[in-house]
């Protein structure tokens, strides 16, 4: 009689678990901004922008991308994970201050893709 009891209470501790974290997932926004640039003077002005931007509310991780030094070409990857919003007073990511923060020293947009992740 015990390991029923036993059996049922952990099933239902499972089951919660399992509920209480398909929550937590989906009251957050994830999403990545891949920003392929040009004109990169150095490595060590995007390790720069790399560090300011990790600073930021919001920013799980940056990636840098850079293959080749001497064409001035690179890749910022950041990923943004951030609470969805629920009122219009709610702190939320501001993706212009990536711009503020990458536009500097004459760094110019190859592309910019923006998705979920």
């Amino acid at each position: 009689m015990s390991l029923k009891i036993f059996t049922l209470i952990t099933f239902i501790i499972v089951l919660l678990s399992f509920n209480i974290n398909a929550q937590a997932s989906e009251n957050v926004l994830k999403t990545k901004y891949s920003y392929t640039l040009s004109s990169i003077a150095s490595v060590d002005q995007l390790d720069h922008i790399k560090t300011e931007i990790e600073s930021l509310e919001f920013v799980e991780k940056v990636k840098l991308n850079i293959k080749d030094e001497s064409s001035g070409n690179g890749q910022l990857i950041i990923f943004i994970n951030e609470p969805k919003r629920t009122t219009e007073s709610q702190i939320m990511f501001q993706p212009s201050k990536l711009k503020e923060l990458i536009f500097i020293d004459n760094i110019n947009l190859i592309d910019l893709k923006i998705s979920e992740y």
